[in-house]
């Protein structure tokens, strides 16, 4: 009975009144904390020139050969251009991760007055999640990575003079940042 006897005592002092503004403060916080359905911040439209992001490989490779192959053919001398990218990996998803780190030290003594630190460190990494439209839960990407060109083959008429084949060789590789060796171009 002396508890409870406190309890009321307690209520007593601090006033009825105080406490419902105490207890609806605390409902107002606990409402305002939960996520809201709707997440503005979240949707993610990425537009780069017309080029959609989310191709294969394989159509990626293909609009640049298309594009190169329409350039090459303008080139004064050199007509019937083929064209061949091979590409080294697969698109590439940067995303967001949150990382912590501990540290922690612990300093045991023994009975001979020896002292020994012992130091553990821990670190983990968690992925970030947004919704998409759909309501899916999905990896915040923050970053998408393009395929890396590992070749160029180009065949053409007219890519047999010298002077040619050093336009189409300097065109690809200012193009695409390939080394000379991995370029081969071949006259018809």
């Amino acid at each position: 009975m002396n508890k409870k006897y406190d309890f009321k005592e307690l209520i007593r002092k601090i006033g009825i009144d105080k406490l419902i503004i105490i207890l609806l403060c605390g409902i107002a916080l606990v409402v305002l904390s939960v996520p809201t359905t709707k997440e503005e911040g979240t949707k993610k439209t990425v537009e780069t020139n017309n080029t959609d992001i989310q191709i294969s490989t394989d159509e990626y490779s293909e609009k640049l050969e298309k594009k190169l192959t329409d350039m090459l053919n303008n080139i004064e001398g050199i007509s019937d251009v083929n064209v061949m990218i091979t590409l080294q990996c697969g698109n590439e998803s940067i995303v967001l991760t949150e990382d912590t780190s501990q540290t922690s030290e612990r300093n045991d003594s023994n009975s001979e007055g020896g002292v020994s630190v012992q130091k553990e460190y821990k670190n983990e990494s968690v992925v970030v999640y947004e919704k998409n439209s759909d309501g899916e839960t999905i990896p915040y990407v923050v970053k998408e990575n393009v395929p890396k060109i590992e070749g160029v083959a180009v065949i053409a008429k007219g890519a047999e003079k010298t002077e040619n084949m050093v336009k189409i060789t300097s065109i690809v590789q200012a193009l695409f940042d390939v080394e000379v060796h991995k370029i081969s171009v071949v006259g018809m």
